[in-house]
Order: structure tokens, then C-alpha cells, then sequence
């Protein structure tokens, strides 16, 4: 087994992340260019990204990314969401 880089003094079996690596999940939790309805929901979650990224070590993950963009995914589809038997004739 070798060692590619570290995080930090630890030794990882990982290679050294780039700079950039880090946020190039942003670009998905971005919101800018949603509908108003949209941005609303959206603009939480890149909010917390951004200062998740700022704040926090880069280990792991993308901090956390995936699991908040799942989150953001899940919201906004409960925004668009047409509930199919309320347009059902009775």
C-alpha cells in the first residue's frame, strides 16, 4: 500500500486534492439562475455550502457536499411536486 498525499500531517492513501477540488461542487448548489420560486429554496442550501467550504477543514468528501445537494434536490423537487390525485375528478 502507498501513500499518495496528506491531510493535514496524516498520511493518506489519497493524492493531494487541488486547490480548486473543493469547489467544484458548489457549481451545483448554485442558484443565481433559478425562477424566483426556486431561489428561494435553493438559496438556503448554497448558502450553507459556501460557508461550510469557508469555515471548515477540507477533509472527507467535499465536506459534506453530496449530502447537501441531495437535500437541495429533495427540496426544490417538493416545490415542483403536482400532487396527481388532486387533479383527479370526484
Amino acid at each position: 500500500m502507498m501513500l499518495k498525499g496528506t491531510v493535514g500531517s496524516i498520511p493518506t492513501l489519497h493524492p493531494p486534492l487541488e486547490e480548486n477540488a473543493m469547489d467544484a461542487p458548489l457549481q451545483f448548489l448554485a442558484y443565481e439562475h433559478l425562477p424566483p420560486h426556486l431561489k428561494a429554496v435553493s438559496k438556503r442550501f448554497g448558502d450553507v455550502a459556501q460557508k461550510v467550504c469557508a469555515e471548515l477543514p477540507r477533509i472527507g468528501e467535499h465536506h459534506g457536499m453530496r449530502k447537501l445537494l441531495e437535500a437541495q434536490g429533495c427540496a426544490v423537487r417538493a416545490v415542483l411536486f403536482k400532487d396527481s390525485a388532486a387533479n383527479i375528478d370526484g
